[in-house]
């Protein structure tokens, strides 16, 4: 059972996304980027979903952030959007997604980077 930790600031996000996943993961959802950085100080994720727009912050601003204190950690990021996401390297998952769509990206990380390990 992996644990991943969703960043969204829209609530019912965070409650679909726990829904979807927490027959087989260990979910934690949060709202703002500060909440995500105190939540990873407690421990360790295995991925992260993160919102791309998080109120006034851009998602991204939890990568920088992560990446100075744990860099792998900050290379478990899966950023959603509704906007394209050409600027993002990594795995993404483009708004609306479906059930299906959620459990192929994080059922693909989880392996790439449980074999990467």
């Amino acid at each position: 059972m992996a644990r991943i930790l969703v960043v969204d600031d829209e609530a019912w996000m965070c409650r679909m996304l726990a829904r979807l996943l927490k027959a087989q993961h260990e979910v934690v959802a949060v709202g703002c980027v500060r909440e995500a950085m105190l939540t990873l100080s407690e421990g360790h994720f295995d991925l992260i979903l993160c919102d791309m727009r998080l109120g006034n912050h851009c998602g991204t601003l939890l990568q920088t952030e992560l990446a100075e204190r744990d860099p792998e950690q900050a290379g478990r990021i899966v950023f959603m959007s509704g906007a394209e996401l050409d600027e993002v390297e990594g795995p993404t998952l483009q708004k609306p997604f479906d059930a299906h769509q959620l459990h192929h990206v994080v059922d693909h990380c989880l392996a790439t980077w449980a074999n990467a390990a």
